[in-house]
């Protein structure tokens, strides 16, 4: 539409250019294109903000858990401590626990650590495993039934189970069963430790002679022969032990133990001390031999032989038939040599 002239001759605007003058024209579009511009810049500066802290964050994150070393800490003295006790304060140091082994100890209750690695005082990192050996407590053995045994089959036997002779007393009261064990002390069947000494009384029958057993312990290894000699009785089983305190060869217990009445020939065992270790390596090998079937009884003995000189580390009568279990001990590169009945039966280095 075309614009109309007025009576004064002057141009009329029109309807257009009432709308270009109105506050909703030009300058209004102008207005709202900023506030949208201002909206899209806080938006884009917002994405941007969060971008950048997600980043640092992530970043942060990604460093810790590749380049920065992580704290140290004291490793703890477990030992002695019981499982529950030593994992809870490992924990507390950010250390974990890890049982690598368990065996059964003579005197270390059951449950309790009995030695760790790493040593205590040690820096480690934390989240470290502390490897632990824990104790199974005591090896339980049943005692045999030894009524109706002679003295002599008692002792084999008491040995084959890793058990010694405790006291032996003598009583006429079972005429019908002349030298044999008629009571024993713990009864058969019963659990016990390893090493425990079993009494037993033995019906002395008729015109039976017994001795008595003189006490050894303290003495020297070497000095006893002849005492036994002497007293009617021989040299049994010999165990060395490494002992902080006693010297090499001092006798440290015996069984029977002495005041025992036992009849003549019969045989002591002895535990004697290998002396302590020191800055020394010593070693221990746990031996099996498979005597021969029969009726025999055979006498077994173990030599160790090194540059300290010979050792008798175990001498002692087995029945036929069963197989022996025991500990020779020596230095690295010591022979050790086996005796069936006094003829060499093996030779192997230790």
């Amino acid at each position: 539409m075309s614009s109309t002239t007025t009576h004064n001759g002057e141009d009329d605007p029109g309807l257009e250019g009432l709308r270009e003058a109105s506050p909703g024209g030009v300058a209004g579009r102008q207005v709202t294109a900023f506030l949208w511009s201002a909206v899209r810049t806080v938006v884009l500066a917002l994405l941007v903000g969060v971008t950048c802290v997600f980043s640092m964050v992530l970043g942060i994150t990604v460093y810790r858990s590749y380049f920065a070393i992580p704290a140290e800490v004291e490793v703890p003295a477990i030992q002695g401590q019981d499982i529950r006790e030593a994992n809870q304060v490992l924990e507390r140091l950010g250390l974990r626990l890890r049982i690598e082994e368990t065996r059964h100890t003579g005197n270390t209750p059951e449950r309790i650590v009995i030695s760790q690695d790493p040593r205590p005082g040690r820096k480690v990192r934390k989240d470290r495993e502390v490897l632990a050996v824990v104790s199974l407590g005591p090896e339980l053995v049943q005692v045999p039934d030894l009524t109706g045994r002679s003295l002599r089959e008692a002792r084999v036997l008491l040995s084959e189970h890793r058990l010694v002779l405790g006291k032996v007393s003598f009583t006429d009261q079972a005429p019908d069963k002349p030298e044999s064990v008629v009571v024993q002390k713990p009864q058969a069947g019963q659990g016990v430790r390893r090493g425990t000494p079993v009494d037993v009384q033995i019906n002395k029958g008729a015109g039976v002679a017994t001795v008595a057993v003189p006490n050894l312990v303290g003495q020297e290894l070497s000095q006893v022969g002849a005492r036994l000699e002497k007293a009617d009785l021989t040299v049994g089983g010999v165990v060395w032990s490494v002992h902080q305190d006693a010297p090499r060869g001092r006798i440290l217990s015996q069984a029977p133990p002495g005041g025992s009445e036992v009849t003549p020939d019969s045989a002591v065992e002895f535990e004697v001390s290998a002396g302590a270790s020191g800055n020394r390596v010593f070693l221990q090998r746990r031996l099996y031999l498979d005597l021969p079937s029969g009726s025999d009884v055979h006498l077994v003995r173990v030599v160790v032989t090194s540059e300290a000189g010979e050792d008798v580390v175990y001498r002692g009568t087995h029945m036929a038939g069963n197989t022996l279990e025991f500990w020779a001990s020596g230095p690295p590169g010591a022979q050790v040599e086996t005796y069936l009945n006094n003829r060499l039966l093996s030779r192997e280095k230790l």
